[in-house]
């Protein structure tokens, strides 16, 4: 009797564990409910202890910056230089897809840019945008890793193709939304401190 009692009773803690980790398990790889600003995954065959891809190819002249991480400007580029902006499609080289994000990303970045051109510039500038890293929510197991996003910005004459600005730059909150913000703030008051000089 004993040795059955004991059968059954591991039998219903094995279940009980079964399930916990089952219902965890989707948890880590993606969100499966709620709004699309929720839904996201991870892509597993991507290699986690690889160099990260990166937007941005030369980071010699770079320079950390105090409203963005890292920033190069090409002296004497201004906004009120630029006629027209673009802002090309928001590429991913992070570890989770997540589509809202980088929708929302792209949306953000036309209000930022939306006042460069004037009726005087002349340049038409390209603006190409990838999400570097990327972390929707706290880790479960590891509570210090926070929700943040990190992106690089390459500003550029789309008819010359020459270079004009090189931005990098990240930004952590306890909610993934807040980092997001933070993050376009940030570049809406580089845009409106650094890169548009005072008349």
């Amino acid at each position: 009797m004993k040795k059955r009692s004991l059968i059954s009773q591991f039998l219903i803690i094995f279940f009980i564990t079964a399930l916990v980790w089952a219902s965890l398990g989707c948890g880590f790889s993606r969100k499966t409910q709620g709004t699309a600003q929720d839904e996201y995954k991870t892509l597993r065959d991507s290699p986690i202890f690889t160099k990260p891809k990166t937007l941005i190819s030369d980071y010699e002249r770079m320079k950390e910056n105090s409203i963005v991480s890292w920033l190069w400007v090409k002296p004497g580029f201004d906004l009120k230089q630029c006629k027209s902006a673009t802002i090309l499609p928001v590429k991913n080289y992070s570890r989770v897809s997540f589509p809202w994000a980088q929708k929302k990303l792209a949306e953000e970045l036309k209000t930022v840019f939306s006042s460069c051109g004037t009726k005087t510039g002349t340049l038409n500038l390209g603006i190409t945008t990838a999400i570097i890293d990327l972390i929707p929510e706290r880790k479960f197991f590891n509570r210090s890793i926070i929700p943040k996003i990190s992106v690089e910005l390459i500003l550029f004459d789309q008819d010359t193709k020459t270079i004009y600005c090189r931005i990098s730059h990240y930004y952590k909150a306890e909610e993934f939304k807040d980092a997001l913000n933070g993050l376009i703030d940030d570049l809406k008051m580089l845009c409106q401190k650094t890169l548009r000089k005072e008349s």
